[in-house]
């Protein structure tokens, strides 16, 4: 990474006026907030809700912990750089955020990868689904992937072909390599391991699931008796969930990966504003925001149980005001 870009990012960030730190803050930490709850209260659904713990939905409350986990451990440090343009946590809290960032983004989509695997043969090969499919096997599948996801984002550090230090433009810690062709070449590992060989894995599952769902539509449209796809509605409403969260996270990771390409492969050289790597941070720290928003207007279940949760808390903010209120009449009247 360029020390004298990382200057003029600093300096930058450092002599933003008071309006523009508010709002680059207060975007941030709207962003934290929404990722932090809106992930709890799926894991919260979950729990609650029988009808929700099934197999998929390991995966999907993996995923939210992870997202949870992201808000919670990695967000709030690069608020305290917005609000203040300096790094005050030390070198240690920079390799800790610098790996967890890295490693909760290759998780998601790895965690992704094995969801649609899992609607796959849910969908296109039931039989193979009942046989080989059980809650075990998935347990593992999700060690297995952790292992992976931590390798990926370990991998530089522990070879020692780069460390993380600050990035001032993304507001994150960030890997820098100690040569132009070990960024090139570990960036395209990520790309092809992390990147295109999962969505390739999500677009072929995908692709084949809806297309046995309309399939099965046109069976059931001509009225034929006995037809071996038998989906009912709400397992259609799941999959198209499920899907709509595999693209808002594409959507919101697919800039991050072009920017990073552009930085990577013109060796830093290629002058990139302050604004466009912020967006980069604001575009990857709110994909963490966006899943409980797609299953609770795709979902029903899901939807009812955050229902459940917000009027819970709304009817007990406005209990609280009447105790103290009649307190105050017993305590005058006495």
């Amino acid at each position: 990474m360029a020390t004298a870009e990382q200057e003029i990012l600093s300096r930058e960030l450092k002599e933003r006026k008071d309006g523009l730190v508010v709002l680059e803050s207060g975007l941030m930490m709207i962003i934290n907030f929404l990722a932090f709850t809106g992930n709890v209260m799926v894991c919260w659904a979950v729990y609650r809700n029988q009808r929700l713990r099934t197999l998929p939905n390991i995966y999907v409350v993996t995923l939210a912990i992870s997202d949870a986990l992201m808000a919670l451990l990695c967000m709030p440090m690069s608020v305290v750089l917005l609000v203040t343009g300096q790094w005050p946590f030390g070198e240690a809290a920079c390799h800790f955020q610098g790996f967890f960032c890295f490693f909760f983004a290759l998780y998601s989509l790895l965690l992704m990868t094995a969801t649609a695997v899992n609607r796959y043969f849910h969908v296109v090969k039931p039989n193979l689904y009942r046989k080989h499919f059980k809650v075990k096997s998935t347990f593992l599948s999700v060690v297995v992937i952790t292992l992976f996801a931590a390798l990926g984002a370990g991998l530089s550090s522990m070879t020692q072909w780069a460390t993380f230090i600050v990035h001032y433009g993304k507001v994150i810690c960030f890997m820098n390599f100690r040569s132009p062709e070990l960024d090139m070449g570990y960036m395209a590992y990520l790309d092809v391991f992390y990147i295109a060989i999962p969505i390739g894995i999500i677009s072929f599952a995908y692709y084949n699931i809806f297309k046995t769902i309309r399939k099965h539509n046109q069976e059931m449209h001509n009225a034929r008796r006995g037809s071996i796809f038998r989906l009912n509605v709400e397992e259609v409403k799941i999959t198209k969930a499920l899907f709509a969260s595999v693209l808002g996270f594409i959507l919101c990771w697919g800039p991050i990966a072009v920017i990073d390409q552009v930085d990577s492969y013109t060796g830093q050289k290629a002058v990139i504003p302050r604004q466009v790597f912020l967006l980069y941070i604001y575009l990857g720290f709110g994909s963490c925001s966006i899943n409980p928003f797609i299953y609770g207007v795709m979902n029903k279940a899901f939807r009812s149980e955050f229902l459940r949760v917000l009027t819970f808390w709304r009817k007990n903010r406005e209990v609280v005001p009447n105790n103290t209120s009649r307190e105050r009449q017993i305590a005058v009247s006495k």
